[in-house]
């Protein structure tokens, strides 16, 4: 790990990319995990490739949870737009920074790589047009530097990431640093290890090459952990917890696919001069026909005429057996119960580990429309798990924010900056707009409050013209006149409007 910024200066921690072996560990990690979220599986879950490598005819079944759980629970969190109110002169600048920078989406993708390598970061930057964006840079390209006293606290933050030159097929490694008001970009020659002027100007001729302000007092730069552990800053993936139970439940259900596919293909008990007439067939021939000695003694494997061309199994009847009963099939007595049972067991460990409800992987056998309450209350597990997660995301993500604000020129505190994320199940707005009346009766609830509670996707501005709209209309109430209706109008009963 990079102890402090001085060996930005290509100390000898630069010399090599990782730089250290703890990052290339968790740089190999996070890229087995993405194999996790991606489908695939080969060579990354061991048992379950090994049933390929043992019998190659082998099923072998893919039921992807780790995607589901990754989705499902950045779904719960960013699944409806939050809403972010700061203060009165910065609102307007917000909304539309939310909207220019696609934030919603930025957020979800950060929720889903946090939950597979364990945290995520977001970077604020200004472009050469004075645009501000909020962009993704992944675990894998984020080495931070640590207060000697708290490994928790981030003092420096260097973006690395490798770039190929296609006109000469070098390896560049460029480097954006960044400390408290800061920040400079360079780009490393990887087979010299050396500054590359020339090539920087050609990439990034914006970029300034030595430390210059950012405009912002801290580091533009946050960490966004899926959770973490007290005295440690690198966040905790959600795949290790619940890897062994879904490869556990892969093998199994493929190994139980290969043995109901052996014994999907019958076999036939037939008189022992039927396997003699075959054995004396020569070996080109049952190559030609299909067939191939598998016992030399009683069994023969053989192209039934009789049944469609499907490959059997013939065995050579026990002397003494009554000629009645031939040829006959021989009948499989399967008992997978307890392996069905082990199977069940298996998803219900991955049900509590996991603290998503069986709805989520499709095991509800009933379609129910219930009430958001109802909802709330069969998924209490899965909503403290979320909220859990979202704990670990607002602090850094109201930073981020705070620091895309003071680049758009808006000096914004903290604590003036307020987060509101929703649960993700299904909006109930018979439910919000019950709710709504009666905060708004018992005078707990403004108007513009019951109005984002019944339409939670309204912006700032859409809130205040539905407000100006009701109290216009209260107004034509309070004066006789029904909004719309001129007087002396046609009344529907048919008397005239007064």
């Amino acid at each position: 790990m990079v102890e402090n910024l001085n060996e930005y200066e290509l100390g000898e921690a630069w010399k090599a990319f990782p730089p250290t072996e703890a990052d290339a560990a968790r740089l190999r990690e996070g890229e087995e995990r993405e194999k996790l979220y991606e489908g695939r599986f080969e060579n990354v879950l061991r048992r379950w490739t090994d049933i390929k490598k043992k019998r190659p005819e082998s099923p072998r079944l893919k039921l992807n949870f780790f995607r589901v759980v990754s989705d499902e629970f950045a779904k719960m969190i960013v699944g409806e737009k939050p809403t972010v109110t700061v203060t009165a002169n910065a609102q307007a600048v917000m909304d539309e920074l939310f909207e220019a920078t696609e934030l919603r989406t930025k957020l979800y993708q950060a929720l889903v790589m946090a939950s597979v390598q364990g945290g995520v970061a977001l970077k604020a930057w200004r472009d050469a047009g004075g645009g501000v964006h909020i962009d993704l840079a992944r675990d894998g390209v984020y080495f931070p530097s640590f207060d000697p006293d708290d490994a928790t606290r981030v003092t420096g933050v260097t973006l690395a990431w490798e770039r190929l030159d296609k006109d000469t097929g070098k390896m560049f490694l460029v480097r954006e640093a960044y400390r408290p008001g800061d920040w400079k970009k360079d780009v490393l020659d990887m087979s010299e290890w050396q500054i590359d002027p020339i090539q920087m100007a050609k990439w990034y001729p914006e970029a300034p090459t030595e430390w210059t302000p950012t405009g912002y007092d801290g580091i533009p730069v946050e960490y966004i952990p899926n959770y973490q552990l007290a005295g440690r800053f690198w966040g905790e993936s959600d795949y290790p917890a619940i890897q062994d139970i879904v490869e556990e439940i892969m093998t199994r259900f493929s190994t139980l696919a290969d043995v109901l596919d052996k014994h999907s293909y019958p076999s036939k008990v037939v008189p022992r001069q039927v396997i003699d007439e075959v054995r004396e067939t020569s070996r080109d021939s049952l190559a030609r026909e299909g067939a191939f000695p598998r016992q030399e003694a009683d069994v023969v494997t053989g192209r039934d005429k009789n049944a469609l061309s499907s490959t059997i199994d013939l065995f050579g009847a026990e002397p003494g057996e009554d000629p009645g009963n031939l040829p006959r099939y021989v009948t499989w007595d399967a008992s997978l119960a307890s392996a069905y049972q082990e199977l069940e067991k298996a998803f219900e460990l991955l049900l509590i580990t996991t603290c998503l409800p069986p709805e989520v992987f499709g095991l509800s056998k009933y379609g129910v429309s219930e009430s958001g309450r109802a909802l709330r209350f069969r998924n209490t597990r899965a909503l403290a798990e979320a909220n859990k997660k979202r704990l670990f995301m607002l602090p850094p993500l109201k930073r981020i924010i705070r620091a895309a604000l003071a680049l758009s020129g808006y000096s914004v505190e903290l604590r003036d900056i307020s987060i509101v994320t929703e649960d993700g199940l299904p909006f109930d707005q018979l439910e919000a707009t019950q709710i709504a009346v009666q905060q708004k009766a018992a005078g707990i609830a403004s108007l513009r409050t019951a109005i984002r509670l019944i339409n939670p996707d309204l912006t700032s501005a859409a809130v205040e013209d539905e407000v100006r709209a009701i109290e216009a209309e209260l107004s034509f109430l309070l004066d006789g006149e029904t909004p719309g209706i001129p007087r002396g109008a046609v009344n529907p009963d048919g008397g005239n409007s007064p």
